[in-house]
C-alpha cells in the first residue's frame, strides 16, 4: 500500500509545473523523500532493479544523497554487481567525511561475504565445465 501511494505520489510531480525557485525545490524534496521510500519498498520486495531506477532518479535531483547511494549499493548487492556496489559505498563514506557508520559497516561486510562466494562458486563451475568438457 505505501508504494502505491508513493508512485501515485511520484505521479503527480508528473503533472507539476514549473513555479518559483522556491516552489520548485519544495518539490524537489517532497520528490526525493517519495522516491527515497518507493526505492526502500522496492528493495523489500526484492525488486531490486526498481529500487536502482528509482535511486538513480533521486540521485539525480541530489547527487550526494547517502540514503539513495546505500540503498542502490544494496540492491546492487543483492542483485550481484558487487564492483558497483561497492563504489556507491565508498562514495557514502566519502560523503560521510572518511567515517564508516555501523549500517555501512554491515554492508561492506556483506558486500566481501557476497563476492567471496561468489568466486568460490564460479571456480567451482569452472572446475566442473572443465571436467564436463574433458569427458567429451
Amino acid at each position: 500500500q505505501a508504494l502505491a501511494l508513493y508512485e501515485k505520489s511520484l505521479i503527480y510531480f508528473e503533472y507539476c509545473f514549473d513555479g518559483t525557485d522556491e516552489e520548485q525545490k519544495r518539490a524537489d524534496e517532497l520528490r526525493l523523500m517519495c522516491l527515497l521510500n518507493a526505492a526502500a519498498c522496492f528493495l523489500h520486495l526484492k525488486m531490486y532493479p526498481r529500487c536502482i531506477d528509482y535511486c538513480n532518479e533521486a540521485l539525480e535531483i541530489d547527487d550526494t544523497n547517502v540514503k539513495a547511494l546505500f540503498r542502490r549499493a544494496r540492491a546492487y548487492r543483492l542483485h550481484d554487481k558487487f564492483d558497483v556496489a561497492e563504489d556507491d559505498l565508498k562514495r557514502v563514506i566519502v560523503l560521510n567525511g572518511g567515517k564508516e557508520c555501523r549500517d555501512v559497516k554491515r554492508e561492506i561486510k556483506l558486500l566481501n561475504d557476497c563476492k567471496e562466494r561468489y568466486e568460490k562458486k564460479s571456480v567451482a563451475f569452472a572446475h566442473l565445465a572443465l571436467g564436463v568438457s574433458k569427458m567429451h
